[in-house]
């Protein structure tokens, strides 16, 4: 398992980054996450912003499931993930698809892809909240910016404080399958605003295995987020209560959250 030691507020964190054998499993406990639905949402949210995505950077694209449905829409997509073992995975998963998308193992604050610009950038599913130091934060938002088109829209989530005091994200067994068996358990330091979480894995059948893993993410409070994108040339344009275009009443009982970004400039 490839790790890497993190500092922050003065502590060390060694962090787990998403290994060979959980790259192997994930399309198996995700089997029921609606990505057909994700991509609607997302879609549906350039048509509100009169936006018809020629292309699209998916960051922290994990196997590639979201981008599958899209680039099936004749979209050109581009996936992201600083786990070679995801990428690996997305390569794999996505080579029938047409057009076929590109992949690149690359950390979402030090971008250098091949190409220039994006109608839409999205990332989904905790990646903002895995970016637990807040100046890589506030580099991957620069990182946004440099390769969002001028009249583009960015749209990620984030899990809130709110999900992370609460252990909303502890799961088990939550799929019905019989050839695996997961537990995820948090803990949660609100003077940091770390949450670790402890992922146990227990594959059955023919070849039977155990592995875990440890991850780490940051609550960030909605001004944090706000104060980082307008650092970055980027600003809100809405915020929705998680996958609705219900917008967010600053309801302290939130669990996750739905961005729309631009360029500072735009729809002036």
């Amino acid at each position: 398992m490839r790790q890497q030691v993190i500092k922050s507020k003065g502590s060390l964190y060694r962090k787990s980054f998403f290994g060979r054998r959980y790259s192997q499993v994930f399309d198996l406990i995700m089997k029921d996450v609606p990505y057909e639905s994700w991509a609607s949402y997302i879609l549906d949210i350039a048509k509100s912003y009169a936006i018809h995505p020629l292309t699209i950077l998916d960051i922290g694209c994990g196997t590639g499931t979201l981008i599958s449905h899209l680039a099936g829409c004749g979209i050109h997509c581009t996936g992201v993930d600083q786990s070679l073992y995801m990428i690996s995975q997305c390569r794999r998963n996505c080579q029938d698809i047409r057009p076929h998308p590109a992949f690149f193992c690359q950390k979402s604050w030090n971008l250098k892809l091949p190409y220039k610009s994006f109608d839409i950038i999205y990332s989904f599913f905790d990646t903002i909240n895995y970016i637990i130091d807040e100046q890589l934060l506030l580099k991957t938002f620069q990182s946004v910016a440099h390769l969002l088109n001028k009249n583009g829209i960015f749209i990620f989530d984030v899990a809130t404080e709110y999900a992370f005091q609460n252990r909303l994200i502890d799961q088990a067994n939550l799929i019905q399958s019989q050839k695996i068996y997961y537990q995820w358990s948090s803990s949660y330091n609100p003077q940091t605003k770390i949450c670790m979480i402890e992922l146990r894995f227990d594959t059955i059948g023919t070849q039977k295995s155990k592995f875990s893993e440890i991850h780490f993410q940051r609550a960030y409070s909605t001004k944090e987020i706000i104060d980082n994108l307008n650092a970055s040339g980027l600003r809100v344009f809405d915020i929705y209560d998680a996958f609705s275009f219900k917008s967010h009443m600053n309801n302290p009982d939130d669990e996750r959250l739905t961005f729309v970004v631009g360029k500072l400039y735009q729809y002036a």
